[in-house]
C-alpha cells in the first residue's frame, strides 16, 4: 500500500486533489458520505461551516471581555443583567466567564 506523505510547510488549502472518506458520518442530518469523493477545498470548507463561531457568539465575545461596570452599568444590577446577556451567547466556560466578570469590576 502507497501512502502519500506532506511535509509540515505543505499549503492544502487551495488543493483539489480528491480524498475518499472511509466511514460513515452518523448524523441523520447529513447525507451518507461512506466513499464520497473530498477535494482539501470541500473539506475546508465543511470545517469552517461546522465550526466556526456564529457572528452572534463572536460579538458576544468580543462585547463581554470589554464590558466594564461604568456608566450606564455603574449600577451592580445593570451590569450583572448586561453580563448575563452577553455571557449566554459566548460558549465560554464558568472559569472564563469569571474572569471577564472581576475584569470589568472596578
Amino acid at each position: 500500500m502507497m501512502v502519500k506523505v506532506f511535509e509540515e510547510e505543505d499549503d492544502f488549502s487551495n488543493s483539489d486533489e480528491e480524498y475518499t472518506s472511509t466511514d460513515e458520518d452518523s448524523s441523520a442530518s447529513k447525507p451518507k458520505t461512506k466513499g464520497k469523493s473530498w477535494t482539501l477545498r470541500e473539506v475546508k470548507r465543511e470545517f469552517l461551516r461546522d465550526f466556526k463561531p456564529s457572528a452572534r457568539e463572536t460579538q458576544a465575545q468580543t462585547k463581554i471581555e470589554h464590558i466594564k461596570m461604568e456608566g450606564a452599568l455603574a449600577d451592580i444590577d445593570k451590569y450583572n443583567s448586561q453580563f448575563k446577556q452577553y455571557a449566554d451567547d459566548t460558549g465560554y466556560n464558568d472559569k472564563a466567564l469569571m474572569k471577564y466578570y472581576r475584569k470589568g469590576l472596578p
